[in-house]
């Protein structure tokens, strides 16, 4: 049986990517080895709006360079199993789902 897929949001992202997220050292240590782990697991699911706030709030939080976002992005691409989102999805989601 192979693992399930597991869609990631930014804000686990972000977790693993910026440190001092939250007030308390010990926490925002919890927090970021929780979204390591989630984040190094096998068949995760993105989405473009996803690869787009998180690329956004790193370059403004972090003043990324512009070559490092592409990198990134290339990186989002070959790890990750990428879903572009449409209105069509989201009316999908939304009935099938809620």
């Amino acid at each position: 049986m192979s693992d399930p897929k597991i869609f990631i949001d930014s804000n686990i992202w972000l977790y693993r990517f910026l440190v001092d997220q939250d007030p308390d050292p010990q926490e925002d240590t919890r927090k970021r080895t929780i979204a390591v782990s989630l984040t190094n697991s096998k068949d995760i699911i993105i989405s473009t709006q996803v690869i787009n706030e998180v690329c956004s709030v790193l370059k403004r939080k972090t003043n990324l360079a512009e070559q490092d976002i592409y990198q990134l992005i290339e990186e989002f691409e070959e790890q990750c199993n990428v879903i572009n989102l449409t209105t069509v999805i989201l009316i999908f989601l939304k009935k099938h789902l809620f």
